[in-house]
């Protein structure tokens, strides 16, 4: 018999260290372009209008669809230096937003130090004003793009929900659609029904859940028809961002729903807070000092 003849494997070039950063550059950015995604601008030591995003390290001959990171579409510019540890080629990588000063959400102080109060999420008595945090300190956001409701009881309601869904697109710029079962509903509603024992005497509730890896909301109303719209929107907002309770006043999150002059829509003071807390750059587990990058305070 013929001997079977081996191909020897090519080998792969020995990273010039001088140059790996570039040519990573280079290669990520056709990578991107190939996926339909925008060239990432090089980091501009200086340059406050890049903002960290995220830090990683990867091989000097990386591929750009190896690693998540670098096919995000929300991201803009990266820096790339060659590692100083470890045998083997590696890059140090920083992914950036660019926000130019001119272009940042202007805030003012009182309605930042608001939104800033830290209260941990987990604590029953919640009033912090504005953002919700971890007992670690850091924010929580639960906003999906589309948030996808399940009906699980209160039929006979469903229109009046659904007539509140332009009001949820409107105020948190999601999309709203009808889940195929509670299995994959962000959100579960219960309407017309008594509140479950661990909310007592209220007239609506909302409770985070977590289950077989998956997280979503369950809320239930009962309030009479003249409250209805008000507890709803109030509950919804503790589900989806989650909106915290401000101190006792005529705001919507801070609901009396048995005083007839309690107002139904969101004040002025909770409009500026809704903008940060539907800020694009607003992300779980983000500080406070890291989201404030992306506003100017005045």
């Amino acid at each position: 018999p013929s001997p079977t003849v081996t191909a020897a494997p090519t080998p792969l070039p020995t990273a010039d260290p001088a140059h790996a950063a570039e040519a990573a550059f280079t290669r990520i950015n056709e990578q991107r372009q190939a996926l339909g995604l925008d060239a990432l601008r090089a980091a501009v030591e200086g340059d406050e209008s890049f903002i960290p995003f995220e830090e990683f390290a990867v091989g000097c001959y990386a591929s750009a669809d190896e690693y998540a990171e670098l096919t995000r579409d929300d991201i803009h510019g990266i820096a790339l230096s060659l590692r100083a540890e470890g045998s083997e080629c590696g890059l140090d990588v920083v992914t950036y937003h660019i926000v130019p000063l001119d272009e940042r959400m202007r805030v003012e102080s009182r309605i930042w130090e608001c939104f800033s109060e830290s209260m941990d999420i987990r604590q029953a008595s919640d009033i912090s004003c504005g953002g919700r945090f971890t007992f670690l300190g850091r924010h929580v956001r639960w906003l999906p793009s589309t948030v996808l409701f399940h009906i699980q009881e209160g039929e006979e309601l469903r229109a009046d929900f659904r007539a509140h869904i332009p009001w949820i697109k409107e105020k948190l710029g999601v999309e709203v659609s009808e889940a195929e079962s509670s299995e994959t509903a962000h959100l579960i509603l219960h309407l017309g029904v008594q509140s479950p024992a661990n909310c007592p005497e209220r007239y609506g509730c909302s409770v985070l859940e977590e289950l077989d890896g998956r997280t979503f909301a369950t809320v239930y109303i009962s309030a009479p028809e003249q409250y209805f719209s008000q507890v709803l929107k109030h509950e919804l907002l503790h589900a989806l961002l989650p909106m915290g309770h401000l101190p006792q006043g005529n705001y919507l999150m801070s609901v009396r729903p048995d005083d007839p002059s309690q107002t139904h829509t969101l004040s002025a003071k909770e409009e500026k807070l809704l903008a940060l807390y539907t800020h694009r750059y607003l992300r779980d587990g983000m500080t406070m000092e890291q989201f404030r990058r992306y506003l100017v305070i005045e």
